[in-house]
């Protein structure tokens, strides 16, 4: 992998480290080795930030942030939480949870303050998931932008104004 800096150790044996991309070929590398946890789009660049959960050298989870979002471009929320992604034997050990904190931290340690994100309306784990984390709804929208999930799929876009409140 590029360029790590540790962040933390949880208590279960998995580490969380942020991963930088000095070149874009590091980037893809690392990006092809974080393909393997799922079906994940990347199409990313150096401002992106990315975490990786890893548990005996496998990687388990992963938390992408842009610090531009695009979503509501007329709204005052920043960042964007491009892709949370926890291994489905990995759920419900805090792994999400520690992944969303670290995100959170590194960009309020960087001035940004609010953070939005979208998912797919009918991934009701998700949608749970983030409204235990204080994240609101702010829309649902039709998307038919990919063909892979077939036509009149809902999203649905959750924000934090305040992002302070994910790391308490």
């Amino acid at each position: 992998m590029p360029q790590q800096s540790p962040v933390f150790k949880l208590t279960t044996g998995t580490s969380i480290t942020r991963v930088s991309f000095p070149t874009p070929t590091s980037r893809n590398s690392t990006m092809r080795n974080v393909h393997k946890i799922g079906k994940i789009g990347f199409q990313g660049d150096q401002r992106q930030t990315l975490f990786v959960a890893e548990e005996d050298g496998e990687v388990v989870g992963i938390a992408l942030g842009d610090p531009e979002q695009h979503l509501l471009p007329d709204s005052d929320y920043e960042a964007e939480l491009a892709i949370l992604h926890v291994r489905t034997a990995h759920h419900s050990r805090g792994i999400g949870r520690q992944l969303l904190q670290a995100l959170a931290r590194y960009y309020l340690e960087r001035g940004i303050k609010s953070m939005i994100l979208i998912t797919l309306e009918k991934n009701t784990r998700a949608r749970r998931f983030y409204e235990k984390h204080g994240a609101q709804l702010l829309a649902t929208r039709d998307w038919d932008q990919n063909a892979e999930y077939g036509s009149n799929v809902m999203d649905v876009v959750y924000g934090w104004l305040d992002i302070s409140l994910l790391c308490e």
